[in-house]
C-alpha cells in the first residue's frame, strides 16, 4: 500500500528542517512505498511571481544569482555540492533567466510566464529534498507535474485538472518504479495538452497530493505542516483553539472553503471519491495529526468548529423581474461563468438576490459581471465583510441552535447581513462587517465549543 506524504514550505523552509523531513519519510518507505508531493521553500514563490511582474525594474542577473544562493546555500548545509548538483542547480536558474528576459522584451505581464518561473520553487525543493533522502541511503526519482503528468486546461494561474488523462498518466508513470525508489513529485504545476507549464492555485500542493493519492488508490494522504491539525477555530483569533481529533469528509470541505487555511479547499475532493483518510500532520511533532474520513461517528453531535475569513464582499442584485419568472437566476449564473469567477454563498428573494465573494472588490471581472447585470437589474457590491462559518452535526440534531447563534450575536450587537444553512445541515455561514469578525469568532467559540 502506498502512502501520500506532503510538505509545505514550513517543513523545507532551511537544511535542518528539511533534513527532518527526510527521516520522517525515511520512516513510512521502511514500512510503504511513499510519493513525497513538495511546496517550495518558503517565499520563494512570491519572489519568483514577483520578478515577473517586474522585469523592468530588477537586475536579472543579479534576481537570478540571489535564487541560486537561496538554494546552494541549503544544499551545501546538507552535503557537498558536486559539479553535477551545481549544473542541475544552473540549468534551472538559466532557464528562469532565458523567460525573464522574453518576458521583458514583450513588456507586458504574460500569465504563460507567471506559471513557467513560479514552477521552479516546487522544482529546487524537490531537488534538494531527493539529495536529502540520497545521504539517508534511499533511491528518489523526481517527478514533475508539468512533465506530463498532471494534465490542465489552459486557465494559467488557477488550473483545472483533466483527470482521466491525469490518473492514466500518473498511474503508467508510478507504479513500475514505487517499489525500488522514493517519488519526490511537485506540487502546484501542472501541463496544457501542447505542454506549457500551468499553476493550479496557491496552496494547490495539497490538491495534487490528493489526486495522486486518489489514481494510485493510495492507503493515506498525510498533508505534513507546522500546526498540530486542523483546529476549534483559527488559534490566532482564539488562543485556547484545541485540536479535532477527527471529522468527515463533509465537515472538512465546509471548513477548507469557509476560511480553515490549513488545506486547500480542493483537496478532499479526490479523497473523498476514493474513500482515502487524509491526515492533517505537525511535522515537528507527528504524535499531533487530525484525521479526516468518509464516516461520522454516530455519538458525534457537536459543533466542531468555527472557521472565518475576512475582506470579502456581498454583491446584491435586485430586479423586478425576477417576480414570478424563470430563468432569471440562469441569467445571473451566466454571467459568473462566463468571467469564470465562483461564489460562496446565496440568498434569495422575490426581487432580491444576495452574494457573497472572495476578495474580489478591485477585480475586473467583477467589474465585468457588475456591468452585464446592470443591463437587465440593479447591481451593487459592498465591501470589507466577513465570512464566519459554523461546522458539524450539532447544528441538525438541537432545536434553536440557529436562534441561539443569532440571538448571542445579537446581545453583543454584531448584525448579520446575510445567512445561509446549507443542505447538508452540518454548517450555517453568514457575513457581518470585518470589524466584528473576530469579536464573532470569540464569543461564538466560547459559547458552542468551551462550555460544551
Amino acid at each position: 500500500m502506498t502512502i501520500i506524504a506532503k510538505f509545505g514550505g514550513t517543513s523545507l523552509g532551511n537544511a535542518e528542517r528539511i533534513k527532518n523531513t527526510a527521516k520522517i519519510i525515511s520512516e513510512i518507505k521502511k514500512k510503504k512505498d511513499v510519493v513525497v508531493v513538495v511546496s517550495a521553500i518558503g517565499k520563494i514563490t512570491d519572489f519568483l511571481i514577483n520578478a515577473v511582474k517586474n522585469t523592468n525594474k530588477i537586475n536579472i542577473d543579479k534576481f537570478i544569482d540571489e535564487v541560486y544562493l537561496r538554494h546552494f546555500n541549503i544544499l551545501k548545509e546538507i552535503k557537498q555540492p558536486t559539479n553535477q548538483d551545481k549544473k542541475r542547480l544552473n540549468l534551472s536558474c538559466n532557464s528562469i533567466k532565458q523567460r525573464l528576459i522574453l518576458a521583458k522584451q514583450q513588456n507586458k505581464i504574460n500569465p504563460e510566464d507567471i506559471d513557467y518561473i513560479a514552477g521552479f520553487g516546487e522544482k529546487f525543493s524537490a531537488f534538494i529534498l531527493s539529495i536529502a533522502l540520497e545521504q539517508l541511503n534511499f533511491k528518489t526519482k523526481m517527478l514533475c507535474g508539468d512533465d506530463n503528468l498532471i494534465f490542465t486546461n489552459n486557465n494559467f494561474n488557477n488550473a483545472e485538472v483533466l483527470f482521466d488523462k491525469t490518473n492514466n498518466a500518473l498511474e503508467k508513470k508510478i507504479l513500475p518504479i514505487i517499489k525500488e525508489n522514493i517519488i519526490v513529485f511537485t506540487g502546484f504545476v501542472g501541463t496544457t495538452l501542447n505542454n506549457k507549464t500551468t499553476c493550479l492555485g496557491r496552496g494547490s500542493s495539497d490538491y495534487i497530493a490528493s489526486i495522486i493519492g486518489a489514481s494510485l488508490d493510495a492507503k493515506e494522504i498525510r498533508i505534513y505542516t507546522d500546526v498540530d491539525g486542523i483546529m476549534t477555530a483559527d488559534p490566532r483569533i482564539v488562543k485556547n483553539a484545541k485540536i479535532i481529533k477527527k471529522l468527515d469528509f463533509n465537515e472538512m470541505s465546509e471548513l477548507a472553503c469557509f476560511g480553515a487555511y490549513v488545506l486547500h479547499p480542493k483537496t478532499i475532493e479526490p479523497a473523498m471519491k476514493k474513500n482515502i483518510c487524509v491526515k492533517v500532520i505537525n511535522s515537528n511533532n507527528t504524535k499531533k495529526f487530525t484525521e479526516i474520513f468518509n464516516k461520522r461517528e454516530k455519538t458525534s453531535k457537536q459543533i466542531k468548529a468555527i472557521s472565518s475569513k475576512t475582506n470579502i464582499s456581498i454583491l446584491n442584485i435586485y430586479s423586478t423581474r425576477m417576480l414570478k419568472s424563470y430563468g432569471f437566476l440562469a441569467k445571473v449564473f451566466k454571467i459568473f461563468e462566463e468571467e469564470e469567477l465562483s461564489v460562496d454563498l446565496i440568498c434569495t428573494s422575490e426581487v432580491n438576490i444576495s452574494l457573497s465573494l472572495n476578495g474580489l472588490e478591485n477585480n475586473q471581472k467583477m467589474q465585468n459581471i457588475i456591468n452585464k447585470l446592470n443591463e437587465f437589474s440593479f447591481a451593487k457590491l459592498k465591501k470589507n465583510k466577513a465570512l464566519i462559518c459554523i461546522v458539524g452535526e450539532f447544528l441538525k440534531h438541537k432545536y434553536g441552535s440557529a436562534g441561539n447563534i443569532f440571538n448571542k450575536l445579537g446581545e453583543n450587537k454584531i448584525n448579520i447581513e446575510m445567512i445561509s444553512q446549507g443542505a447538508s445541515e452540518i454548517s450555517i455561514s453568514f457575513i457581518v462587517e470585518n470589524a466584528d469578525a473576530k469579536k464573532a469568532v470569540l464569543l461564538l467559540h466560547k459559547e458552542l465549543i468551551e462550555s460544551n
